[in-house]
């Protein structure tokens, strides 16, 4: 269970700290958080993780850990259906026949 604990503070750091950078870089001066429904994201992820037996738990921190680090590399983002950030942005909104929307 430790090791998940660790592993899921580290996530929520790295989320806040990109977050608010993203507001530096965007040259505002208000300080900009993630949304909460970030933070509930990375925890029911992390809760499932740690809910699993003693027996399973070296899987669980391995898990727990290797989300960390794809969260870290921007692999992967808890919100956006495994897309990065900067795929999301990128994308832009397509309607039902894949074409951008009006």
């Amino acid at each position: 269970m430790t090791g998940v604990l660790t592993a899921w503070l580290v996530e929520v750091c790295i989320i806040t700290y990109r977050d608010t950078q993203k507001g530096k870089n965007q040259g505002t001066a208000q300080l900009s958080l993630p949304m909460p429904s970030v933070y509930a994201s990375t925890f029911l992820i992390f809760g499932v993780l740690g809910l699993l037996p003693a027996r399973a738990m070296t899987v669980a921190n391995l898990a727990a850990w290797g989300l960390v680090v794809a969260t870290f590399l921007n692999l992967w983002a808890p919100l956006t259906g495994g897309q990065t950030h900067a795929s999301v942005a990128q994308s832009g909104t397509k309607n039902a026949a894949g074409n951008p929307a009006a």
